[in-house]
């Protein structure tokens, strides 16, 4: 197996220490050095230059980088500067390279004045190295005709081995991605350093600019918006183009026709800040605002934060040190209702209507056509009213967004396990976008983390479907290093289990309008593998710092911030087999520590009465590892309904990862937990079912005991009597015996009292099983519309299409159909929108009909419900 290598590692390998010191000075710009907190989760203080351990153990104070970073502190350290589109777009600041194993910086010496060169210009500059005094670089910037190109060359007199390109931002930009690959639905976005390969150019949304990077580029956002852009030449040639920047004005708005006006500043720090409202007729003061959420600053954001009130109604917990001034308590003080306040609102389906809108614009509010930036804040609801898997998706997506939140619940009353949801999510990661082009609802978002220590990422998968699904995901499709790392350790954030160790793929089963967010961390042969901390849902970004693994002494060593009267837990991934790991003690200050094994995951557990940092040692020993095959699933059971045949078991053996199915000895899928839906089984058949139970590994228990069980014949039915398989439309939820507006069904004046309200562009499939034999009925464009709206209607039989309409249009009369379905196994219903968007695209399936197949000495007769329907039907 080949071994790890962060990003961090990678530019030291290309820097040495002393130039990566010297690219961490440069960070702050001229002034001081300074950090972006959410690169490691911790702050540095003030005039210190920031060090991983491992460079504390290889590096003094008296390193050779202290020369060059003096250097960069005083005026005589010049810098170059690259304009396009009349402005300047980029700063050169320094280039490092090694020669003989040693470090090597280059400085500019006191360049011109830059002035607004002209197309086909050709400035150039020269950069002499620290040591030795002879060595030195040619830096050509060549713009190319017609003056919205740049090219940055280097060129030496000899080959020299590999040279990175310091390069600095002067203004706010975020690194990018401005196309997809394929057809892929994922939404990326970054926290820390971030490599070339997920990001092709810089955007400025103020001006709506962007800029196209060609290059081997490492990206690192900093604080105050700008990006410093490390740019690689590879080893061993003497002239090489190693960027070249691409200037397109009005970008958003020539390519996707949106006005680019985003920005992405938030109101008093609301990016870092958990917000909350007090709803009361009586007057409030800060006094109120306070006192009902001191416990939350002190709890459940990191320390440091302290409540700032913005006015009489609203107050957030923001970045600042005096939270020590409150008075505050280990646990939420009561607080007696107000009689004069109103009363809570009830649940129903305002909750839920508010859940709908919130979720089903997020995503083309803050991603959708490059809006990159929200100026106001998220509500967050994760109170009773909603259910734990909702109120998970909700929190899920403010964590992973990184925006502003304003909390919509009463602090004081909500029960722990909401308040645990809370407290994975605050303060939002400071995540910045990466994709700049509409994605609709995405199923996968991939944040990507880069401490200093270590990169992982953080994967939501979300379901926004009424039916459960099975998500599989490809790891390259992530942009993980397949190359560098042979296996991925896959653990389930909320539900707090490894789900899988992947080489390639996985999949997870999401049900209906829920969430997995899932922590996935590349594993490092023959070592234990910190897999992150329960602190927060970026598994760690927030809260840990210098961790490394000593192997002479096979001892894992970090920081942590913990929180106090809160368990801090640590997951380490322990290698297994016959020089396996095992955990032998901890230390950790003074605190009580709990130790605990799961499989092959280790459990550190902290406790301390006070938020502070804690540094510890995990030591370990060498043992035999085996790890026991799961127990074979007991109680199997079958019973038939519309989607199929639905299988249930006892899943009593935590050792069980997920379950494969079989039928009648051939594997038919499998699944996290209970219950499988068979999919793929005809009516009027007879079977035999078994169930075996799956490790992280890939053990195979042994098959439980079969269950042998017949499928009945279906009645006649309309199609709305049928749960589907799964639905999906760009807009609305799908109607049943209703439009998607939720009012009667309509065409042309005529009503249909059973039917399908659908919204193009949509996609509905179901199962016949090979029962039925006919499916009739009509299609037209809602009455709703008001004559607006036009699409496309198609019948697919296993992928086979039946039916295609012509174009139908708002006012129409409904046109009708009558396919075969005979030996079709699943059904496909398809809305498209006819070349003119979606906009009024209302479309409605009238009576559609499934009709049995007539069996012999048998008349067949309309039916209201399919006999293999029973109540309670998931």
């Amino acid at each position: 197996m080949k071994p790890r290598r962060t990003t961090m590692e990678r530019l030291r390998t290309r820097l040495g220490c002393a130039g990566l010191l010297v690219l961490i000075a440069i960070a702050g710009g001229c002034g001081t050095a300074t950090r972006e907190p959410g690169a490691s989760g911790q702050m540095e203080r003030s005039g210190e230059t920031p060090r991983t351990a491992q460079e504390a153990a290889t590096t003094s104070p008296a390193d050779a980088a202290s020369e060059p970073i003096a250097k960069l502190r005083t005026p005589s350290a010049g810098q170059v500067s690259v304009r396009l589109g009349g402005r300047e777009v980029l700063q050169i600041r320094a280039a490092f390279g090694r020669l003989n194993h040693q470090p090597v910086t280059y400085m500019f010496s006191d360049p011109p004045a830059a002035t607004q060169p002209e197309a086909g210009d050709e400035v150039v500059h020269t950069l002499r190295a620290n040591s030795p005094a002879d060595l030195k670089l040619t830096c050509r910037i060549v713009y190319d005709p017609p003056g919205d190109r740049v090219r940055i060359i280097l060129s030496s007199e000899s080959p020299l081995p590999e040279v990175n390109l310091l390069t600095h931002t002067p203004e706010p930009m975020l690194p990018v991605r401005f196309h997809r690959s394929g057809k892929e639905r994922i939404i990326h976005s970054v926290l820390g350093m971030t490599a070339r390969g997920l990001m092709d150019g810089l955007y400025d949304a103020r001006r709506d600019e962007a800029l196209s990077v060609e290059g081997d580029v490492t990206y690192q956002p900093m604080e105050h918006g700008t990006v410093i852009l490390v740019a690689s030449r590879p080893d061993g040639q003497a002239t090489r183009t190693v960027l070249t920047l691409t200037h397109h004005p009005r970008f958003l708005e020539s390519t996707l026709g949106s006005s680019g006006e985003s920005g992405y500043g938030w109101p008093a720090g609301a990016a870092t800040a958990g917000w909350t409202t007090c709803a009361s007729t009586k007057p409030v003061n800060a006094d109120t605002v306070i006192r009902d959420i001191a416990w939350a600053g002190a709890n459940l954001a990191r320390p440091g934060l302290r409540v700032v009130q913005t006015d009489a109604f609203s107050a957030a917990l923001a970045d600042a040190a005096a939270l020590a001034r409150l008075t505050v308590q280990p646990c939420p003080p009561p607080v007696e209702p107000d009689p004069d306040s109103p009363p809570p609102s009830p649940s129903g389906p305002s909750i839920t209507q508010q859940f709908e809108r919130s979720v089903s614009t997020l995503f083309r509010e803050y991603w959708a056509h490059g809006i990159i930036g929200r100026r106001e804040l998220n509500p967050l609801w994760v109170g009773e009213r909603l259910p734990l898997p909702q109120a998970r998706l909700w929190a899920s997506l403010a964590g992973l967004g990184g925006c502003g939140l304003m909390i919509a619940d009463r602090l004081d009353v909500l029960p722990s396990e909401r308040v645990e949801i809370l407290a994975r999510v605050l303060p939002p990661a400071p995540v910045r976008a990466v994709d700049l082009f509409e994605h609709g609802l995405p199923s996968l978002w991939s944040l990507k983390i880069a401490a200093r220590f270590a990169q992982w990422d953080v994967l939501g998968v979300f379901n926004w479907s009424s039916q459960p699904v099975r998500q599989e995901v490809w790891l390259d499709r992530l942009h993980l290093d397949l190359d560098t790392h042979d296996q991925f350790a896959v653990y389930d954030v909320w539900e707090e289990y490894l789900v899988a160790v992947a080489q390639r793929k996985f999949e997870v089963d999401v049900e209906p309008r829920a969430c997995r967010v899932l922590a996935i961390v590349p594993l490092q042969p023959h070592e234990p593998t910190l897999l992150g901390s329960n602190r927060h849902i970026t598994c760690g970004a927030l809260d840990l710092a210098d961790v490394y693994y000593n192997r002479e002494t096979a001892t894992l060593h970090g920081r942590s911030e913990v929180t106090g009267h809160r368990p801090y837990e640590l997951r380490v991934f322990l290698p297994q087999g016959e020089d396996g790991l095992e955990i032998d003690r901890v230390e950790a200050d003074d605190l009580p520590v709990q130790v605990r094994r799961h499989g092959p995951i280790g459990c550190v557990v902290l406790h301390s009465p006070e938020t502070r940092w804690v540094d510890w040692k995990i030591l370990f020993r060498t043992v035999a590892v085996q790890s026991p095959l799961p127990s074979p699933p007991a109680r199997l059971k079958a019973r038939q309904t519309t989607r199929g045949v639905l299988l249930t078991w006892n899943a009593t053996d935590d050792r069980a990862s997920r379950y494969r199915i079989y039928r009648d000895g051939q594997s038919i899928g499998e699944c996290d937990r209970p219950p499988f839906h068979d999919h793929s089984v005809r009516y009027d058949t007879t079977c035999i079912y078994r169930v075996s139970g799956v490790d992280w590994a890939g053990n195979e228990s042994e098959l439980s005991t079969g269950l042998p069980y017949r499928t009945p014949v279906p009645a006649s039915t309309n199609l709305t009597q049928l749960v589907p398989l799964s639905a999906r439309q760009d807009a609305f939820a799908l109607g049943t015996n209703q439009g998607v507006s939720g009012r009667p069904l309509r065409v042309a004046g005529r009503r249909y009292r059973l039917g399908l309200g659908t919204h193009a562009n949509a996609s509905i499939r179901y199962f016949l099983g090979e029962g039925y034999a006919r499916f009739s009925g009509e299609v037209g464009i809602d009455d709703g519309t008001e004559g607006a709206g036009s699409a496309i209607f198609r019948i697919l039989g296993d992928g086979r299409e039946l039916f295609a309409s012509k174009v139908k249009r708002g006012g129409e009369r409904a046109g009708p159909f009558n396919v075969s379905v005979a030996g079709v196994m699943v059904l496909d219903l398809v809305v498209e929108d006819a070349g003119d968007g979606t906009e009024g695209d209302h479309a409605n399936w009238g009576n559609p009909y499934l009709r049995t197949a007539p069996r012999r000495g048998t008349r067949p007769g309309p039916a209201t419900r399919p006999a293999s329907t029973q109540p309670g039907e998931q």
